[in-house]
């Protein structure tokens, strides 16, 4: 199965892949933008976060789209890379942060599947959940079990119609102006709508965290173990008032991506893990105004070593099952 890595603000491509192809993917939230290669036997799929020409500003991402695009692709596993400013001193430009924890500050854009009317995921007639089929899709698609009435939420073969909000390269569209009241969820017994509510006690996947880290000792690639990512809405730079705050709440980082990317991979049942990339202090902890081209200048420096560190660990991925490719289905 292809393992994804998803490039964000100064990460264009990754150059080390062989018979590499650009591909668009057609989903029912919008269009995602791929390159597909190999890497040492391995098929992996590189997701451009920002567009193809890299200049979709972070609250116009349509996130819902490029998470659905790797899903169909068959992705089990996502290494994902963010620039983030440091709340802490000696967290100096170039630092690389093992995230496994978010702090969610984002206001307009969509954070689940689960919102719009779609397909829903339907449960069997028994009162308890089937885990997902690890055939085809290895472990992913909740549609996939023969004989049960699931529609997969992800599929373009939406029984409703379209998304009105997949816009190519941008989110559009106000969720809560879809016609209707019916929103996504299971069907219970009798029919009844149940909401989904997915568990984010661990939202980075523990076994891609546990391989990054010995991945990164191996290489001897300095990686600091923990860290909690501080997601703002954008595109404005943060105040010093409110790093405060977010260094107050516990947060470790600030950036304006990772969530909901982090919360649609889990619901879509892909595993996932986050590894930030220290661009420059946080607003109030730099001597300077923040700029974008310090962020750029940064990750052109920064980015290959872990880009490095990904495609190590992908070469040493095992395919196994997981819990997160279970996030929907109790036992």
């Amino acid at each position: 199965m292809p393992i994804a890595v998803i490039g964000g603000t100064g990460i264009a491509a990754m150059t080390d892949l062989t018979d590499v192809r650009d591909e668009t993917v057609e989903t029912r939230f919008g269009t995602a933008h791929v390159t597909r290669g190999s890497w040492r036997g391995r098929e992996l799929v590189f997701l451009h976060r920002h567009g193809p020409q890299r200049n979709v500003p972070p609250h116009r991402i349509n996130y819902r789209a490029n998470i659905a695009a790797l899903k169909q692709l068959g992705v089990t596993a996502i290494f994902a890379t963010t620039a983030v400013g440091g709340l802490h001193d000696d967290w100096h430009p170039g630092t690389l942060v093992l995230l496994d924890q978010f702090l969610d500050f984002t206001k307009s854009r969509p954070t689940t599947f689960f919102d719009l009317p779609q397909p829903l995921l339907a449960k069997e007639g028994s009162s308890g959940d089937s885990p997902p089929s690890q055939e085809g899709s290895g472990g992913g698609s909740p549609s996939s079990q023969e004989g049960s009435r699931r529609d997969d939420p992800l599929s373009q073969e939406g029984r409703r119609g379209d998304d009105p909000s997949s816009q190519q390269g941008s989110e559009g569209g106000d969720p809560s102006s879809q016609r209707g009241s019916e929103g996504g969820g299971f069907l219970g017994q009798g029919g009844r709508e149940l909401p989904v509510h997915i568990d984010m006690t661990a939202p980075y996947c523990p076994r891609l965290r546990r391989l990054l880290l010995n991945v990164a000792e191996q290489m001897n690639l300095a990686l600091i173990p923990q860290g909690v990512y501080a997601c703002m809405e954008g595109p404005r730079f943060e105040t010093p008032a409110e790093i405060r705050m977010l260094r107050m709440l516990g947060g470790d980082v600030v950036g304006m991506t990772g969530v909901p990317e982090v919360v649609l991979a889990r619901e879509a049942g892909m595993c996932y893990a986050g590894v930030s990339i220290v661009t420059n202090y946080a607003a109030g902890i730099s001597p300077n105004p923040l700029t974008h081209q310090e962020v750029l200048e940064a990750m052109a420096e920064h980015a290959p070593k872990l880009l490095r560190l990904f495609l190590a660990a992908s070469e040493a991925y095992a395919d196994e099952d997981c819990p997160c490719r279970h996030t929907l289905f109790e036992p």
